[in-house]
């Protein structure tokens, strides 16, 4: 959906959240191959409509960014806290160190390594690995 692609999914319990049926990508029901065909065939048959559904899809991926599920998260955190029961402080500091420390652990996740990873394993030249690398022709002897 991010890239402008069309979708084409099941109504299975997570697709129907993301995708509007006709407006960003196709559902169809679960286990109905003929279903699935047809769906497909629409969107490989009609590039205009691919086209349109590809567009949908990107503009509604983007309301599940990091940033916009974090504010999303920062949204219910703040209904949570802004009625404190009787007798407790109010919370609502907790609520900015939590959207932090969630969009900083999401940064830290999403990220690229700091260092490049290391090379691929070498084995010893007589080993089996080896062997089969050197038969059969390997990128390294």
């Amino acid at each position: 959906m991010a890239v402008g692609l069309p979708v084409v999914a099941t109504l299975c319990g997570g697709p129907e959240e993301l995708i509007e049926d006709g407006v960003s990508g196709l559902l169809v029901p679960p286990q109905h191959p003929p279903a699935l065909a047809a769906a497909l065939r629409r969107v490989l048959g009609d590039p205009a409509r691919a086209r349109r559904l590809g567009a949908a899809a990107a503009t509604r991926a983007r309301a599940f960014s990091l940033e916009a599920t974090a504010r999303g998260m920062e949204e219910i955190y703040r209904e949570l806290l802004a009625a404190p029961e009787e007798g407790r402080e109010p919370r609502a500091p907790v609520v900015g160190f939590l959207v932090g420390e969630l969009l900083t652990r999401a940064r830290e996740a999403a990220a690229p390594p700091a260092e490049p990873p290391p090379p691929p394993h070498t084995p010893p030249a007589g080993s089996w690995l080896a062997g089969l690398r050197r038969r059969f022709g390997g990128s390294k002897p």
